[in-house]
């Protein structure tokens, strides 16, 4: 993904989690008088945690954590040869 689309993504993303999270803060303790304020709530949820592993896909790597994580790779291969 290149990085145009990583931040629409992010942006977007952002967006959906704080509105999510926003709704879901009114309707905190629900009362359901009907299937509908049920589904609403799920609706709610879903649109949270979908927009939860977006953040988690767009977030910018980091550089200094990837170069860890090769060097472990590198370090427990080297053992093993061992």
């Amino acid at each position: 993904m290149d990085r145009k689309m990583r931040a629409g993504l992010l942006i977007v993303s952002l967006i959906g989690f704080v509105a999510a999270a926003y709704f879901l803060m009114q309707d905190l303790v629900p009362e359901f008088e009907d299937v509908n304020e049920l589904i609403y709530v799920i609706l709610l949820v879903l649109l949270l945690c979908n927009s939860f592993v977006g953040i988690i896909i767009a977030f910018p790597d980091s550089p200094g954590l990837l170069k860890k994580v090769k060097l472990l790779r590198r370090n427990n291969t080297l053992k093993k040869e061992m």
